[in-house]
């Protein structure tokens, strides 16, 4: 498939990375597996769509208006969706399968 815009909104947000590095390992893994499983039943539901290279973006929505280092959350969201992307979307979560835009 080639040049297709797919919008996939999660409605949970990721761990900080602060936060997820303290986790336990078994925490670490089950909160992976919710973001696998989610994307893949998206990935199912789109009729399993396979691409050669994907671009990413990330978009976060928070609760309140509490200040937070989003370069954290954006480390740990990328983290987990290009891990949910591989195998399912692109065949890696190498750079030349999967690329994001640069930190402002």
């Amino acid at each position: 498939m080639r040049n297709a815009n797919i919008i996939i909104s999660v409605p949970f947000l990721p761990p900080s990375l602060n936060a997820y590095r303290r986790y336990h390992w078994r925490v670490q893994r089950k909160t992976e597996a919710i973001w696998k499983n989610y994307i893949f039943v998206k990935w199912l539901e789109l009729k399993r769509p396979t691409y050669e290279a994907v671009h990413i973006t990330l978009q976060f929505y928070f609760p309140d208006k509490r200040l937070r280092d989003l370069d954290n959350y954006m480390a740990t969201g990328g983290k987990l969706v290009g891990d949910a992307l591989k195998g399912c979307f692109i065949p890696d979560d190498s750079p030349e399968h999967l690329t994001c835009p640069p930190m402002p």
